[in-house]
C-alpha cells in the first residue's frame, strides 16, 4: 500500500536587508514532500561553502542565507510559538554530539517505520 503525505508545513526564505541576511517572517505554506524533493541546488551549494568555512563566524553567516521550515507546523505571520497556526501531526527533533556515530544512529532512525526524513545540518555535525 502506497502512502501518501499531504502534511503541510511552513518555509521561511532569508532577505537581505541594509547588505545583511535577515530569517523572513513571512512564511509560504507548503506540502512537506514536495519541500523534502524539490532539487535545492542554490542551498546545496550554500551548504557546501558553510561544511568549508574555515571559522564558526563564516559559517555563522553564511548559516543566515539558508531557507528555515517548521516541519510539525503551518505559521502564520510570524515565527515562534505564538506563532503557529496549526500542528500537522509530525515531529520534528535535533540530536547533537554525535559526529562519530552519525552513521549508525541515522541506520538505527531509518528503522524507525514512521520516520519521513533524516539528515545532517548544514554544518555537518
Amino acid at each position: 500500500m502506497k502512502m501518501t503525505i499531504t502534511e503541510k508545513c511552513s518555509l521561511f526564505k532569508p532577505y537581505l536587508k541594509s547588505g545583511q541576511w535577515c530569517m523572513g517572517n513571512k512564511p509560504e505554506t507548503v506540502n512537506i514532500i514536495d519541500l523534502i524533493n524539490i532539487p535545492w541546488q542554490s542551498q546545496h551549494d550554500l551548504v557546501d561553502s558553510i561544511r568549508q568555512a574555515p571559522t564558526k563566524d563564516e559559517k555563522s553567516i553564511l548559516k543566515k542565507q539558508l531557507w528555515a521550515f517548521t516541519p510539525s507546523s503551518v505559521m502564520k505571520d510570524g515565527r515562534g510559538v505564538n506563532y503557529v497556526h496549526q500542528h500537522n501531526g509530525l515531529m520534528a527533533f535535533d540530536i547533537d554530539g554525535i559526529k562519530d556515530q552519525i552513521i549508525e544512529v541515522f541506520n538505527a532512525i531509518k528503522l524507525i517505520p514512521y520516520t519521513l526524513y533524516c539528515g545532517k545540518s548544514a554544518s555537518g555535525n
